[in-house]
């Protein structure tokens, strides 16, 4: 650990706690958008959308600014990008399926609907 880190002062391990903290804080925020794209889907009101981008994006990003601040090496701040992009390409494909494939909004009846397969008939 005494090669990858540039700031070997006292402030270097509250550093890492609070990035720690921060990348928590981007968990907690992850579970609370994904249990809220299950349950509504594409029907989520515009001040969650708000309190999602909020909770999610921004804590991580911090932690990521601050560990690559602190960061002496290439090798590590790469790894480090290269893990939060996979992390938002998962977590945008799986709140893209609930939104697209109704999360879970599973029990609505659509037995109602037929297909008009005479041709012309539904114009007058």
């Amino acid at each position: 650990m005494a090669g990858a880190w540039k700031n070997k002062g006292a402030f270097l391990y509250a550093k890492l706690v609070l990035a720690a903290a921060l990348f928590l804080a981007g968990a907690g925020g992850t579970i609370f958008a994904l249990r809220v794209f299950y349950a509504w889907g594409s029907f989520v009101s515009p001040f969650s959308l708000v309190l999602i981008a909020l909770s999610v994006p921004l804590p991580v990003a911090l932690a990521t600014w601050l560990l690559h601040s602190l960061s002496g090496s290439d090798c590590f701040r790469k790894g480090l990008f290269t893990a939060v992009w996979w992390f938002f390409v998962g977590l945008y494909g799986v709140i893209l399926c609930f939104v697209l494939f109704g999360g879970g909004r599973r029990d609505y009846d659509y037995s109602y609907l037929r297909a008009n397969l005479t041709p012309f008939s539904s114009i007058l």
